[in-house]
């Protein structure tokens, strides 16, 4: 194993878990986080952005716009350009950890984003990231990997799982 991924229900705190892991991370870090953003008209969007500053990415790089009654569209591009470029730096510069928080259904039709993140999964940097509790084709093929640990955050667990995530990154940059 040499891929963490966190998975759970909404709001149970696997993003917050991820940051308080890395607290102290002396390696250079790199990929993607995914934010709720409320743009000046008050609808809320979820935005794309680079773990580390140096990989600029687009300020706008919604993921997801809102749709009829509520429901959010899926905006590929974002997977398929800023996506695919920040997995992309991460694969080719010096880099130690790349983050990919999170992986969900909007990248469903993302082909090349997917063909990005399982050679992040194969290469040999280690992935932490969080998984979305949902089953798609691209989701389950993820969390059936034989290189993937895939713990479970739950309200009763989170408060200890940082610790958790960090012994277990520990154990990773021991054995490499």
């Amino acid at each position: 194993m040499k891929n963490i991924f966190l998975t759970g229900p909404i709001q149970v705190g696997k993003t917050t878990i991820i940051r308080s892991s890395l607290s102290g991370f002396a390696g250079t870090i790199r990929g993607f986080y995914t934010q709720p953003f409320f743009p000046d008209n008050g609808q809320l969007r979820f935005v794309m952005r680079a773990v580390n500053s140096e990989d600029n990415c687009k300020q706008d790089a919604w993921i997801c716009q809102a749709g009829k009654n509520k429901q959010y569209i899926a905006v590929t591009e974002t997977f398929e350009t800023t996506g695919v470029d920040l997995l992309q730096k991460a694969l080719t510069k010096d880099t130690d950890l790349i983050i990919m928080d999170e992986l969900g259904f909007f990248e469903s039709e993302a082909t090349r984003f997917q063909v990005m993140v399982k050679k992040c999964l194969v290469s040999p940097i280690p992935v932490l990231g969080v998984l979305k509790q949902k089953s798609t084709p691209f989701l389950d093929e993820i969390r059936y990997r034989e290189d993937i640990l895939l713990l479970s955050v739950s309200e009763q667990n989170r408060d200890h799982m940082a610790g958790l995530v960090k012994m277990k990154l520990q154990e990773l940059f021991d054995r490499a």
